[in-house]
């Protein structure tokens, strides 16, 4: 039986605290792995391969980034997550896992399933066909037995021991549900309350992200699920 595991995970990525970082090897932080998990702010290209408006395949997006490419992610450059996993000493830049040419160095080191647009709260992606974080979680699961079936269950064990977690979600949300129309605020009775539902969903996937680690290595077939609450 593998021993429990502790997961790191940033909840809110400042940008500035980034490039304060010294550039680093993974070994100096004991970083095995970056995965992300969230909005636009961290889809590096996972849109690409649905069919919806919000994508950024196109310029001006990425004309800064080294190939000048537009990759997909939501930026004109890298997003915060390439630089994190570039200060750990991990690579250049964090690739989206739905990307074809994503290799098994890649989903041992770190990939994102961020889809821009997605939310804590599945009403958020009801309409705009990207990823809700249901289907984020399923792909990191894809992603744990990958990883068992590259190294070994030892090894993999491992690198989720030591991998680093980002989630950074939430914005569309209220963007959408509070702000733009607020019928999820006239459902809950205020922007507070929808707040803390939306609260309530984090802490959920945090936990089952947790959980999930450990008993994967428990069972072979296991499978974790975790489903946004949802207030009728």
């Amino acid at each position: 039986m593998s021993s429990m595991t502790t997961i790191s995970i940033i909840l809110h990525l400042s940008f500035s605290s980034f490039l304060s970082l010294p550039p680093l090897t993974s070994a100096s932080y004991n970083v095995t792995a970056l995965y992300a998990f969230g909005d636009s702010t961290v889809d590096a290209g996972n849109n690409n391969h649905f069919n919806t408006p919000l994508r950024s395949d196109h310029l001006p997006y990425g004309r800064d980034l080294p190939q000048h490419d537009p990759t997909g992610r939501f930026s004109n450059g890298k997003l915060s997550t390439d630089y994190l996993a570039n200060i750990l000493g991990l690579k250049e830049l964090l690739h989206a896992y739905l990307n074809p040419n994503v290799t098994n160095h890649d989903l041992l080191t770190g990939v994102t399933f961020g889809s821009g647009g997605s939310g804590l709260d599945n009403r958020t992606t009801a309409v705009t066909g990207v990823l809700d974080l249901d289907k984020q979680f399923e792909l990191f699961e894809e992603v744990l037995k990958r990883v068992r079936k590259i190294v070994g269950k030892e090894k993999a064990e491992n690198v989720m021991n030591n991998a680093l977690f980002v989630i950074s979600s939430g914005t569309n949300d209220m963007m959408y549900n509070a702000y733009g129309f607020p019928t999820r605020v006239l459902q809950f009775g205020s922007v507070q309350c929808y707040q803390h539902f939306l609260l309530q969903n984090l802490l959920s996937f945090i936990q089952v992200c947790t959980i999930c680690i450990n008993i994967t290595y428990m069972l072979q077939n296991g499978k974790c699920k975790w489903h946004v609450k949802s207030k009728v």
